[in-house]
C-alpha cells in the first residue's frame, strides 16, 4: 500500500513498489483459490459423500436452480453450498476492491504542486498511466472472478456426480486446478505484461529526470 505523508493523504510510491504491489493481487487471488480447494472443499466433499450415502438424489437439480421435492437434509446441504460459494465470491470480490483502492491511493498529493511543480507533474503523469492500467486490470479481475465462480460451481456438480458414481475425485480436482491456471494465463498474464512495460517506462522517465 502507498505510504502516508504528514497530511494523512497517501503518496505515490516508487515504480518498482507499484509493480510489486500490483502483482501481489494476482498472487492473492491464487491463494484464495488454493485455500478454497485445500481447506473449505474437503468439508464440502465430506458432506456430499454423507448425503450420497443416505440416498440423496435431488441435490443436482437444486444446485442448478430446478424445482424438486427434497428432504430437509437436501435443503441444509443446498444452503451450505450456497454459503460456500458466497464466501468464495466475497473473498475474490474483496481482493478486487482492495486493488482498486490501492490504485486510487497512489494519487499524488495536490500540496506538492506548490512545493515542487516539476515532481508533481511527473507523478501526475505516472498516476494517469497507472490509473489506465489499474482500470484494465480491474476489468480483467472481474472477468476472471466470473469465470472462476462458474468453473467452481461446475466443479461442485462434477464432484457430486463422481461421488454418486464412485469415480475418482482427485482427477476432477486436477482438472479444476488446470482450469484455474488457464484462467490466470488468459485474464492476468496479458495485463501484467503491460504492467512490466509501463513500470519500465516510468523507471526510465525517473532516471532521465534525476539525471537532469
Amino acid at each position: 500500500m502507498a505510504s502516508q505523508n504528514s497530511t494523512g493523504r497517501p503518496q505515490k510510491g516508487s515504480s518498482s513498489s507499484n509493480q510489486a504491489t500490483i502483482k501481489s493481487y494476482a498472487s492473492r487471488t491464487l491463494t484464495i483459490i488454493q485455500d478454497q480447494n485445500t481447506k473449505n472443499l474437503p468439508t464440502l466433499i465430506l458432506k456430499l459423500q454423507e448425503r450420497a450415502s443416505s440416498g440423496g438424489n435431488n441435490l443436482m437439480n437444486r444446485i442448478r436452480g430446478k424445482n424438486s421435492k427434497s428432504e430437509m437434509s437436501d435443503e441444509e446441504l443446498e444452503q451450505y453450498i450456497a454459503d460456500n460459494l458466497e464466501n468464495f465470491k466475497h473473498e475474490l470480490l474483496e481482493n478486487t476492491q482492495n486493488f482498486q483502492q490501492m490504485i486510487l491511493s497512489a494519487r499524488p498529493n495536490p500540496e506538492m504542486k506548490k512545493q515542487n511543480p516539476e515532481d508533481y507533474q511527473i507523478q501526475s503523469e505516472n498516476y494517469r498511466e497507472l490509473l489506465k492500467l489499474g482500470t484494465a486490470i480491474a476489468k480483467r479481475m472481474r472477468e476472471s472472478l466470473n469465470d472462476i465462480l462458474t468453473q467452481y460451481q461446475q466443479y461442485i456438480e462434477k464432484i457430486w456426480i463422481a461421488i454418486c458414481q464412485k469415480q475418482d475425485i482427485e482427477a476432477i480436482r486436477r482438472q479444476f486446478n488446470e482450469a484455474m491456471d488457464q484462467n490466470m494465463d488468459k485474464y492476468w498474464k496479458p495485463v501484467f505484461d503491460s504492467a512490466d512495460h509501463l513500470i519500465e517506462d516510468m523507471n526510465q522517465k525517473d532516471t532521465s529526470n534525476n539525471a537532469q
